[in-house]
């Protein structure tokens, strides 16, 4: 009798063949789209081509103080600034399928099982898609030099800048004058007061139950302490939380797990919109010349005579382009 080989990530008819009856039932470990934060932070620019240059403006122009006084019958003083296009963006198309073999079509009690298929092979997408983010804006010698060393950095006894207390020495630690402190590093080199903090699930734990935190709401609310109200105590427009989850291990190794935005923060301007000559920290460059795609997942689902399955493949085409890093401190280590 000849072996039967099952190809891995496919799972066969009798692995939805449900003998129990409950057929009502369906158990996947699916994330909420709000604990992603690859939507949530720079603006997004829809770009009909995968690649084109991008234009940059030169920041000491702008912030010399070159206006005086204009004598009667004079010219006043005058100038302009330089403009570059060294940078460009490449839109990558991320993808992922996954087939469906006739077997497991005819023999499943799920009524809607290709509906549920199109749900994981989004989430591969937005996990792909989070990953990408923190590589892009979310580690360490990206943003802008605080000194030695390069990125503000959680220490155990430490507290000169760029060093800060870990914030989950609730004792001894000081976040409020630590965002302060990235907040000036910011607008002193570049004329714009960050607006947004990002925060990874570990950090935002310490913070919402930081001492400091806790005396302040005694005093000003008596609402729990949530975003909103962070955004106040730091003095930002937006407090987002990334609490994303991913595997980190290889199929069939032991299965490990990582929060995809760890023990960090990241201090950043980026406008509500993008424009001309707004400054930020990042844009997503999302192309939609290729079918009209867009930053939003396209699913496709076509039969495969090849392996006789139904598969089910979804796409993206971006760039999560870093552009200023003198509008971001990045926050390493923030907690212990």
């Amino acid at each position: 009798m000849r072996k039967q080989i099952k190809k891995s990530g496919i799972f066969t008819a009798g692995d939805v063949h449900i003998d129990t009856g409950l057929t009502e039932i369906s158990v996947a470990y699916k994330q909420a789209a709000s604990s992603y934060v690859a939507n949530q932070v720079f603006p997004s620019i829809s770009v009909a081509k995968q690649s084109d240059k991008i234009f940059a403006f030169d920041k000491n122009d702008w912030l010399r103080n070159e206006a005086g006084i204009r004598a009667p019958g004079t010219e006043s003083n005058g100038g302009g600034f330089a403009i570059t296009s060294s940078a460009n963006y490449f839109a990558d198309v991320h993808a992922w399928h996954q087939d469906i073999p006739v077997e497991t079509l005819k023999n499943s009690d799920l009524d809607n099982l290709e509906p549920q298929i199109a749900e994981a092979v989004i989430q591969k997408l937005l996990i792909d898609r989070e990953v990408d983010w923190t590589t892009n804006y979310f580690t360490t010698n990206l943003w802008a030099d605080q000194g030695t060393p390069n990125d503000a950095t959680g220490h155990a006894t430490t507290s000169a800048w760029p060093y800060f207390v870990y914030f989950s020495d609730q004792a001894n630690s000081d976040p409020q004058n630590t965002i302060i402190l990235g907040q000036e590093s910011i607008q002193k080199n570049t004329g714009y007061k960050p607006n947004i903090l990002v925060a990874g699930l570990q950090v935002h734990n310490q913070l919402r139950k930081h001492a400091d935190v806790k005396e302040q709401v005694k005093y000003t609310s008596a609402a729990p302490v949530n975003n909103n109200y962070l955004a106040q105590f730091f003095d930002i427009d937006k407090y987002v939380v990334g609490s994303s989850v991913r595997a980190t291990n290889v199929e069939g190794g032991t299965a490990a797990y990582s929060f995809n935005l760890g023990k960090n923060m990241l201090l950043v301007y980026a406008p509500p919109a993008p424009g001309i000559l707004t400054p930020s920290g990042g844009y997503t460059f999302e192309w939609t010349g290729l079918s009209d795609l867009g930053y939003d997942v396209t699913m496709e689902s076509w039969w495969r005579q090849e392996n006789k399955s139904q598969r089910i493949e979804g796409n993206m085409a971006y760039d999560a382009k870093l552009l200023c890093s003198d509008l971001g401190v990045f926050f390493s280590g923030a907690v212990a």
